[in-house]
Parts: C-alpha cells; structure tokens; sequence
C-alpha cells in the first residue's frame, strides 16, 4: 500500500487491494497510527524473509 494513500485516507480502486487496505487501516486506527515512513526493500528486514 502506498503510505500517501493511507494518509489521505482515499480507498483503492482496483478490487484485490480494498481487503488489503481495509485490513491495514483498522489495525493502524486500534493502534493510534498517525503517520507512516516509506522503507526501501533493500532495508526492509520483513521482505527479505519472503526472498
């Protein structure tokens, strides 16, 4: 998901992100989220898991 997205809080148009988006979004509202920070795949420890 792209963090300007979230941010302004404008839902994707294409069909197989909405769950994805939806499911993000009541996490990071349960958690009091206010702002996010982009992180490149080459520093995203998560990702490379997934390699």
């Amino acid at each position: 998901m792209i963090i300007c997205q979230h941010s302004k809080r404008n839902t994707p148009l294409v069909k197989h992100l909405k769950d994805v988006y939806w499911q993000s979004r009541r996490v990071a509202d349960r958690l009091g989220v206010l702002s996010g920070q982009h992180h490149l795949r080459a520093y995203n420890k998560m990702v490379a898991t997934l390699d």
